[in-house]
């Protein structure tokens, strides 16, 4: 009898930054680095069903992941569902065949320690320092030469709930600000992705996914705009 992959189910909370990238040699200083590659499709609800490839120290790992996307608590934090199980290099392959989008990126993990945090709520604010902050800073592959100059950070926020939760209970309906700038690639213009992005920033989202970070499988993608891009 075949054994049956398990899938597991996690409620991601995390806020999400675009920020431009200031000196690419700072992420020499990455306490990880994963190479992604993922192909993905949409479905008719408006969540994602992808097949990711992770190479992490000459390792591949492959994975489906179902993301179903949550009303978070606050306009300034993203909730998902993500259902994930282990798949074999061959039905990656499958997958593939029957995809329409591909995303190619780097990601880079800093884990900063004692980062400062802004906890607004009750009409008061309060800075407090966490003892670790774990970055996940996706640089996205515009074609085999060029990086895209604009990245997108993540930061997982279950900790800081629960932080909150044991240390400020009095707080509710916070709203969270995290510092970026103290990174080593130097992130600049950076902004949070929330229902209070201007429609500016909407606008270039919409343009950095549509036509820097996701790509048809069948497109060719020399013709980018160079003012989006990094050579490094």
């Amino acid at each position: 009898m075949k054994k049956v992959a398990e899938m597991t189910n996690e409620l991601e909370k995390e806020i999400i930054i675009y920020a431009k990238i200031g000196d690419p040699s700072g992420f020499r200083m990455a306490d990880a680095t994963e190479e992604h590659f993922q192909v993905e499709n949409l479905l008719a609800n408006g969540s994602k069903l992808r097949a990711r490839k992770t190479t992490k120290s000459g390792v591949d790992q492959y994975k489906l992941t179902l993301k179903q996307k949550v009303k978070g608590p606050t306009s300034a934090i993203a909730e998902n569902n993500e259902f994930s199980m282990d798949i074999t290099p061959e039905f990656f392959a499958a997958f593939r065949e029957a995809s329409s989008k591909f995303i190619r990126k780097t990601r880079f993990i800093f884990n900063s320690k004692s980062v400062k945090v802004k906890l607004t709520g009750h009409n008061r604010t309060t800075e407090v320092e966490l003892p670790s902050v774990i970055y996940e800073v996706d640089v996205f592959h515009v074609d085999h030469k060029n990086k895209c100059l604009w990245c997108k950070i993540e930061v997982e926020v279950q900790n800081l709930d629960a932080f909150i939760r044991q240390n400020y209970p009095d707080l509710i309906d916070v709203t969270t600000s995290i510092k970026v700038s103290h990174l080593p690639f130097k992130p600049e213009d950076g902004f949070v992705m929330s229902d209070d992005a201007t429609e500016e920033q909407v606008a270039l989202v919409d343009e950095l996914w549509n036509d820097y970070f996701s790509h048809d499988l069948v497109t060719d993608h020399d013709s980018h705009d160079k003012v989006f891009q990094h050579t490094w």
